[in-house]
């Protein structure tokens, strides 16, 4: 059941493959980012970037400013990790002293955490039937992220 769950959000990618091929996928980005040298200073400078960029000109306005709003640290570490993660596809900027709303960020979200909702096979597949709960958050998130994506892969074709 486990394999269902995912495969319905995943589909046959690298992260719903048999233990197989996916050991064997495992094994070779492992290779490549343990013995790329390249690959660890992309990171690295990539990383530092978004902290000189992204968290240090919030806590710094934050710091120096009364603001009358409360931040949530959690909002701020989870916008800064999902901007790090991103940032070899896209670029998203979640993490801006306007703290803007990204759709796409909060589908992913959804998305990420249907992958472990645990629930009998027969009952999401009802609710999917029935574009109830979870399962309606879930196709929104899917099409929300679908359609991000496909404008990024339209603009990278141009």
């Amino acid at each position: 059941m486990e394999e269902l769950r995912s495969s319905r959000v995943l589909g046959d990618g690298k992260l719903d493959s048999d233990s197989g091929s996916w050991r064997v996928q495992r094994k070779m980005i492992q290779l490549f980012m343990k013995n790329n040298y390249r690959y660890k200073v992309l990171v690295e400078k990539t990383i530092h970037q978004k902290l000189i960029q992204g968290l240090f000109p919030i806590l710094d306005h934050v710091s120096r400013n009364q603001i009358s709003e409360i931040i949530e640290i959690q909002d701020v570490i989870h916008r800064s990790m999902y901007d790090n993660v991103s940032v070899f596809v896209f670029d998203p900027k979640c993490l801006t002293i306007e703290f803007p709303e990204v759709p796409y960020a909060k589908a992913f979200d959804v998305i990420e955490e249907t992958v472990f909702y645990d629930v009998p096979e027969l009952y999401w597949k009802f609710k999917k039937w029935l574009q109830i709960g979870e399962e309606k958050k879930l196709s929104r998130s899917l099409q929300t992220f679908d359609q991000f994506m496909n404008k990024l892969i339209h603009l990278n074709k141009a």
